[in-house]
């Protein structure tokens, strides 16, 4: 068989013979979509779909797409992006091309996370970066983890090189996608060449220089360093925290069951819900007589006082992102309600719910979030049925209610604000 790479991005080892064709898919930051107008993405698709309308592409027996994500947010969650990812990349490909769908055409999507390698190439590279070699020395650490390199990093020169001058420099570069590794059917003719590739690929223009030197000077050569287990810094720098979030269900606003609550973050991934319904319109005394409520009726009644607590568990909030992502949680609620439309009613001295609900969240704006969720669970009330007769209740009968199903149904707009907290850089998240 013979082989082509297209390297979206560094390049790559991948073993056997073949052309490396450097191309770079980027990514926003935490998204998997590839977005034809950010950046230079547009050169690099019209490469890889001109690659698979050649003649030699309906000899390709096998795709490899390996994608990555970059040095920021939490190292599990970064490997599930670059594995998005990458389907993302095979996703365009199925879609776009629709002859590789076939079953004797494979094509593998792997995320392989953090992209170190190409991050320690960029500071190898780089000539201006100071605290260069104290920053290869915390990468070239085998007893640091992933999450210490990026603490370590991250602290160096109280933080300010990583805000400075990392963090805007490399690592919109290290979210490019993947390489894509194609190899070649034994079965192609001879007069049909693989590496018709070079025809079709657009090259990337070259990064400009700056004619000066960056405002941050390069250091002179550093004594050798010795990491010790203790953090490298420990000078106090600005954070944010999210202490607690305040949250309204519109499903109820809109149908007047105005309704309030408040989430509080326990640690990474749980937290405590607490909510209350409040709605009271109209109706009649309990007990005969005009209710002292001013939006007075006797044709109809909508009174609900109820509270519940939910204890949810979040699979995978992202960085600075506290009660975002995909949650599960337990939840009971009790309250009492007055019930009338029009003529007769129902009235309940309390009700009992508890379950199970599940939803998912995500951020509109810097302190604004949506959230969607489903309880299914189990309700019972005891009720009151009656008819409003001269400014009275007459109570016709009683009884009890019970439901299995679902309980509850919440589209919620959440306000989280941030406040401004001292962290020991160097110390745990």
């Amino acid at each position: 068989m013979s082989a082509v790479v297209v390297a979206m991005g560094r390049s790559i080892d991948l073993g056997g013979e073949g052309e490396k064709v450097l191309l770079t898919i980027h990514y926003r930051t935490d998204r998997d979509e590839i977005e034809r107008d950010y950046m230079d993405n547009a050169a690099a698709i019209r490469t890889i779909d001109s690659l698979l309308v050649l003649p030699s592409s309906d000899y390709i027996d096998t795709m490899r797409i390996i994608a990555f994500a970059s040095p920021e947010g939490n190292p599990d969650y970064n490997l599930r992006l670059s594995q998005r990812r990458a389907e993302s990349l095979k996703q365009y490909i199925l879609e776009r091309h629709p002859k590789f769908r076939s079953p004797t055409k494979a094509i593998i999507a792997e995320g392989l996370g953090i992209n170190w390698a190409g991050f320690r190439e960029m500071v190898v590279a780089d000539a201006y970066l100071p605290l260069k070699h104290e920053i290869i020395a915390i990468l070239d650490n085998p007893q640091f983890t992933q999450a210490q390199k990026q603490r370590y990093v991250e602290g160096l020169d109280s933080g300010r090189i990583y805000r400075n001058y990392i963090f805007p420099r490399y690592y919109h570069k290290l979210r490019s996608g993947a390489s894509l590794f194609v190899i070649y059917d034994e079965s192609m003719p001879e007069d049909i060449d693989s590496n018709q590739t070079k025809d079709c690929v657009t090259e990337p223009e070259p990064e400009l220089q700056p004619e000066t030197e960056p405002e941050l000077q390069p250091e002179p050569e550093p004594e050798p360093l010795v990491i010790m287990e203790e953090p490298i810094t420990r000078e106090p720098v600005r954070k944010y925290v999210r202490p607690f979030a305040l949250k309204t269900n519109l499903l109820f606003d809109l149908a007047t069951l105005f309704n309030i609550e408040l989430e509080i973050p326990i640690g990474k991934h749980f937290s405590l819900l607490g909510e209350w319904t409040f709605p009271w319109w109209g109706g009649l005394g309990n007990r005969g007589g005009v209710s002292p409520t001013p939006f007075y009726s006797e044709k109809y009644t909508l009174q609900v006082l109820s509270a519940g607590l939910e204890l949810r568990y979040w699979f995978a909030p992202r960085e600075g992102e506290p009660l975002t992502g995909w949650f599960v949680a337990p939840y009971i609620g009790r309250g009492i309600y007055d019930l009338q439309y029009n003529k007769d009613g129902y009235q309940g001295e309390f009700f009992m719910a508890a379950g199970l609900s599940g939803g998912y969240a995500h951020t509109i704006g810097k302190n604004l979030h949506m959230e969607y969720s489903l309880g299914v669970g189990y309700l019972q009330t005891d009720y009151r049925y009656y008819t409003p007769l001269d400014g009275h209740k007459v109570y016709r009968h009683s009884g009890q209610y019970s439901w299995i199903g679902p309980t509850k149904a919440k589209i919620s707009l959440v306000w989280i604000p941030r406040f401004k907290a001292k962290q020991r850089m160097g110390g745990e998240r």
